[in-house]
């Protein structure tokens, strides 16, 4: 079994100086509460996200540290997951958001309907 290793507290992001400090600094000029989401708020300034690995996040300060929230759940897979920016890549090359319908909506819903019990599937609908 290989030894736990420690996480050591990081708080480079509480400096006057520091990056987090001078992000906080522009954010409050153009956002409301100087924040997007009051949810991710923390005394005396939230702590800003460079990049994120797995189940890690590091910060604007260098600072790395364990995401235990996952972005409330939407990220189960962890950050930069390979398969998924694989997928992500390849359907940005071809275009990601078009005012038509897509196959790929249908795909999504159908997988989503098959998990979902209902009574009855969903007319199809007919052509005017």
């Amino acid at each position: 079994m290989t030894a736990v290793r420690a996480i050591a507290e990081t708080r480079a992001y509480e400096r006057p100086d520091s990056k987090s400090a001078q992000l906080w600094e522009r954010a409050q000029r153009v956002l409301p509460g100087g924040n997007s989401r009051t949810t991710v708020f923390m005394a005396p300034r939230p702590i800003y996200a460079a990049e994120g690995e797995g189940c890690w996040i590091v910060d604007v300060d260098g600072d790395r540290r364990l995401d235990l929230l996952n972005n409330y759940t939407s990220l189960m897979h962890g950050h930069a997951h390979r398969a998924i920016t694989d997928a992500a890549t390849r359907r940005l090359a071809r275009g990601a958001s078009f005012p038509l319908p897509t196959a790929e909506e249908i795909d999504l819903a159908a997988l989503i309907a098959d998990r979902v019990a209902g009574d009855s599937p969903i007319p199809a609908a007919k052509p005017s």
